[in-house]
């Protein structure tokens, strides 16, 4: 095996996931609302999606299942800046893709 080869993993597949959605955040996109379940950090050294300059990237699940990749050091910032604030990763947020490397993310009530 290269350096480049990764091992191959099987999961079965349950009825749970086929409710997943994926989300995204474009320019010019927003997301009204998004009530975090869990955020996830993928590690895949081979990822082409990482976030710059490290072998992972975030993974934010929703509590209505829905996942939103996060592989932008600006993103990620804010979100981390916001939730710290709240002082809790299970928040409502409203994100938005304002222009290239701009976004903004405000905590919302629940």
């Amino acid at each position: 095996m290269s350096e480049f080869d990764t091992q191959a993993r099987e999961e079965q597949v349950g009825l749970g996931d086929l409710d997943l959605k994926f989300l995204t955040l474009r320019i010019g996109e927003e997301i009204e609302r998004l009530e975090i379940k869990e955020i996830r950090r993928v590690v895949d050294s081979n990822a082409a999606d990482n976030l710059s300059g490290v072998d992972f990237k975030f993974i934010v699940e929703s509590k209505d299942k829905k996942l939103l990749r996060i592989n932008s050091w600006a993103l990620w910032n804010k979100l981390r800046e916001v939730l710290k604030k709240a002082g809790t990763i299970q928040s409502t947020v409203s994100m938005e893709h304002t222009g290239v490397g701009l976004y903004e993310v405000e905590l919302r009530k629940n």
